[in-house]
């Protein structure tokens, strides 16, 4: 796997891609490190008065900063077109956040970029851990392809 590297218009992005170690049993894999505010899904959707949804500026942005860490991420490879497993891990400033919370939006910032569609996922591991540091503040995920469309 080749060393991390900062993108520059987006300096709280790091990314990595790599070639799983389980050749025999991955075809493929990317790793994406992203350190930067979390948004959770509650947060990132408000409410008309008339009853309508939409997306907030924050949601916005966080969503378009992982997309663009991921799709450089890729090195120009396709989405994958079959099934993936997804890991990813949380680094929050408290540790009263919940796991779940930011899951649906990083699912959705990969779609187009890592997997054509996020019902591709047929695996999440989740964890979330205490940042020591404010810049700690991030995730760290890796999508591997899945072979046959099994799991692990």
């Amino acid at each position: 796997m080749s060393a991390p590297r900062t993108i520059q218009d987006r300096p709280g992005a790091i990314l990595s891609p790599g070639v799983a170690s389980r050749a025999s049993e991955w075809r493929e894999s990317v790793y994406v490190d992203f350190r930067g505010p979390l948004v959770s899904t509650n947060a990132a959707y408000k409410k008309t008065r008339t009853g309508q949804f939409y997306m907030n500026p924050e949601g916005k942005a966080f969503k378009t900063a992982l997309a663009f860490a991921a799709r450089g991420a890729m090195q120009g490879r396709p989405p994958f077109a079959g099934p993936v497993s997804v890991m990813v891990d949380f680094w929050f400033r408290t540790a009263a956040n919940d796991v779940d919370g930011p899951l649906k939006l990083v699912l959705d910032s990969l779609e187009g970029q890592v997997f054509t569609n996020d019902r591709q996922v047929v695996h999440v591991s989740a964890g979330k851990h205490k940042a020591d540091e404010p810049r700690q503040v991030g995730l760290s995920l890796t999508v591997k392809a899945v072979p046959n469309g099994e799991d692990e």
